[in-house]
């Protein structure tokens, strides 16, 4: 009997046991299941939660962007109004049509003309060329950066000789301005850009070297002082070096009809009266030409030589191609554009 109650215990336990092991089992299933159901739904409310993010993020964005359009059309209209409070006092009055519109025109009666255009109330671009690709058709004033933005530079712009797009980095007209320069100045540049003045050599450099692919070309505009006939030359390779090379000059593909003068001087340096960099000179032609330029034994061409001061006249400013007489000039224009 004792041996049977014990068997009955022992397997009562061994049921006991069983059901609980069960029923363990089945609770920590339950448990697994809310673990990876909580899982999943932490798992859906991140995903929800990044969703939010980046659609707030894309908003944030675009609110910057706007922001950013704002403040360059704010500046624009500051600039605008600013050059507006500048030439208040020297803008032209015409009885119908404005030559300038939609530039600003400044009176200046030292000129044919009487008048200037001013752009520079217009964005900011590349060069002459991207403001003539943007439909800009006014000769004038105009800003650009040389593909360097932090590089603002104000320059004179020919939109209409040739095709429109030049950089003018010369003009010639009556000897208003000296060019008897040292070298800091004829790298820095100086003289008015609406009249007489050098764009610089740095800036010349600059304006080059933006276009390293396909290069720039060359324009020489002049008006012979004898005939008053005008003459011009045109190169379709043109680059000058960095002031570590002396800008050298690197000059070809005359075209024109004032005949090639200045393939004469391809690969010289710059010199000044204070740095003498022609090496086939025994004199140093800058301070005997009164002038800075690519000199090469003090020939052929010298667009920066003095005017006589009493008749206006050039004496010094030549344009001389191999084996012809040189050509004094009353007027010159040298003006740079990048070929894409």
């Amino acid at each position: 009997m004792a041996k049977k109650n014990l068997y009955i215990l022992l397997t009562t336990m061994s049921m006991f046991r069983s059901v609980t092991i069960m029923k363990l089992l089945l609770v920590i299933s339950m448990l697994a299941t809310l673990l990876v159901t909580s899982r999943a739904d932490d798992i859906t409310q991140l995903k929800a939660q990044v969703k939010t993010l980046t659609t707030q993020l894309a908003q944030t964005n675009q609110k910057l962007s706007l922001a950013n359009q704002k403040i360059v059309q704010t500046s624009q209209e500051v600039r605008y109004l600013k050059m507006k409070d500048d030439t208040q006092n020297g803008v032209c009055h015409f009885k119908s049509h404005n030559p300038c519109d939609p530039c600003f025109c400044v009176e200046d009666y030292s000129m044919a003309e009487k008048y200037y255009c001013d752009c520079r109330a217009m964005p900011v671009r590349r060069d002459c060329k991207e403001h003539h690709v943007q439909g800009e058709r006014i000769n004038g004033l105009y800003l650009i950066n040389k593909n360097v933005n932090s590089l603002v530079t104000q320059v004179f712009c020919d939109q209409t000789t040739d095709g429109g797009g030049w950089t003018l980095v010369q003009r010639r007209v009556d000897g208003s301005e000296n060019f008897v320069r040292n070298w800091t100045e004829y790298r820095e540049g100086f003289g008015r850009l609406h009249r007489e003045h050098w764009f610089g050599n740095e800036n010349l450099y600059r304006l080059t070297a933006q276009s390293f692919m396909k290069g720039s070309e060359v324009r020489f505009d002049m008006i012979v002082l004898s005939t008053g006939a005008f003459q011009w030359a045109k190169y379709s390779n043109f680059e000058v070096g960095s002031e570590a090379a002396g800008y050298d000059l690197h000059i070809s593909g005359y075209s024109g009809n004032a005949l090639d003068g200045m393939n004469y001087h391809d690969a010289m340096k710059f010199s000044t009266y204070d740095r003498d960099n022609d090496q086939h000179a025994s004199a140093n032609c800058a301070l005997d030409r009164n002038a800075g330029w690519w000199f090469k034994s003090c020939l052929h061409v010298n667009f920066n030589g003095p005017y006589d001061e009493l008749r206006k006249e050039s004496i010094t400013n030549i344009w001389k191609p191999f084996s012809w007489f040189g050509r004094q000039l009353k007027f010159s224009e040298i003006k740079v554009r990048r070929k894409i």
